[in-house]
């Protein structure tokens, strides 16, 4: 079986900067399965919480 190469992808469009007083913790992950990758995070912006994903199709 060979390996496939990994790529780096922007899941982004702003940079988010967690402080510690909040948790992030539990809601972040990532999943992958038969070339579909979901990438799960938190971010904290103008004073709400929320949860992430992307849509990445290899």
């Amino acid at each position: 079986m060979a390996a496939n190469p990994f790529t780096n992808e922007k899941i982004s469009e702003s940079p988010f900067d967690p402080t510690g007083a909040r948790f992030f913790g539990d809601y972040n992950n990532i999943c992958v399965y038969n070339g579909l990758v979901r990438p799960i995070w938190t971010r904290f912006e103008n004073g709400k919480q929320s949860i992430w994903t992307a849509i990445i199709n290899e």
